[in-house]
């Protein structure tokens, strides 16, 4: 699946294309004018360092929106023109398609609306996920339900997951079958990180600066062999203690768990102030990430240690990993409630917050009994 940034930030969009994993970019009027700049000049300058540029039209009637789709066409080659899910936005896309022009018909939240927009060969169509989960339907499930419809039928056009709010929403859209995810900035920031991988890279330099530490002289064999027996007895003293050390700490952390849900039924109510919101979901996250996480993979590791096991080797539990995408996708909400953006957020924050508590409780639950 390729991967859209949505936005008109020409830094954020810079920024993709310099990292390497940016094909293309997907604006509107809005992003426009949250960028602060003039549409021609913005979505040229894009078009400089990236193809596959939608552009959208605002026209409503037919014969405006070709006269417009034309402009926005000739602006530059990357452009791809992006007209509305209605009878007139289809009826220009068709003849616009017919004059060369690549289209992308946006605002798709059917079946239906997507066997339109193939029917005029439009290049692009894109159903909007995230959107669709707000009004309490399945838009991942839309996704699944466009692409097999299309590949049953040999159609080829291409299948755009858009209103992507988190990195779990971008890994199921591949899964589904999208040819394309587009998102916000801080959704692609946040498909980088993963905790393991922080650790993994720490833990890489520790003992790659222990390499370069000075070795004192070795005396003799038999003291040498002397002080490895020691030293691997210290170091399994040292496993024991830290476990003694987690597990003394665990009924208290397994005890606040429940914050989640409780988070989650504040976020529920009616006219949540967006401070308060921010409040919430800041204390859901420093829980989940600083504390619930580590403790789960900090367990695991001493256990594996402690029993003889080969840690770095053995799988993370699936529900492990589902947790971690859902804590980078609750890290993406932060950085949107923080700039103003809360369309639909409260009830994606339930959502994820109490799927975070099924997949976790039971967990605390094993380790608690295990010991």
């Amino acid at each position: 699946m390729k991967l859209f940034l949505d936005t008109a930030v020409f830094d954020e969009i810079k920024q993709g294309v310099d990292w390497g994993v940016v094909d293309g970019v997907t604006t509107n009027p809005t992003l426009i004018a949250r960028a602060g700049q003039d549409h021609e000049t913005q979505v040229k300058r894009i078009c400089g360092i990236i193809g596959n540029v939608s552009a959208e039209v605002v026209s409503e009637k037919k014969n405006d929106i070709l006269v417009e789709g034309r402009r926005l066409a000739s602006w530059h080659k990357n452009v791809i023109v992006k007209v509305p899910m209605t009878a007139d936005g289809l009826a220009a896309g068709k003849i616009l398609a017919g004059e060369g022009t690549r289209i992308n018909v946006t605002l798709c939240f059917s079946i239906n609306q997507a066997l339109l927009a193939a029917a005029i060969d439009a290049h692009i169509v894109s159903p909007f996920v995230g959107r669709v989960d707000d009004i309490d339907e399945d838009g991942l499930q839309l996704v699944r339900d466009i692409v097999a419809a299309y590949r049953q039928k040999g159609i080829k056009t291409k299948v755009l997951a858009a209103s992507l709010r988190g990195p779990f929403q971008v890994s199921q859209s591949a899964l589904a079958g999208a040819d394309i995810g587009t998102m916000p900035f801080s959704v692609l920031t946040a498909m980088f990180k993963h905790p393991l991988t922080d650790a993994g890279l720490k833990r890489f330099k520790e003992d790659y600066l222990k390499t370069q530490e000075p070795k004192p002289a070795d005396a003799s064999a038999g003291v040498g062999s002397s002080a490895s027996v020691v030293g691997a007895s210290e170091t399994r003293g040292s496993d024991e203690d830290s476990l003694d050390q987690l597990w003394a700490d665990h009924a208290t952390l397994a005890s606040q768990l429940g914050l989640l849900e409780r988070v989650a039924d504040v976020i529920g109510g009616e006219d949540l102030p967006p401070e308060t919101l921010r409040a919430e979901l800041d204390r859901a996250y420093d829980l989940v990430a600083g504390k619930v996480l580590p403790h789960i993979r900090t367990a695991d590791d001493l256990q594996r240690i402690s029993a003889g096991h080969d840690y770095a080797r053995a799988p993370v539990h699936p529900d492990h990993d589902q947790a971690e995408q859902l804590s980078s996708t609750l890290e993406g909400f932060r950085a949107r409630v923080a700039r103003g953006d809360i369309e639909g957020t409260p009830r994606e924050i339930r959502r994820i917050l109490y799927q975070l508590h099924a997949l976790t409780r039971p967990h605390f639950a094993d380790q608690g009994q295990s010991r």
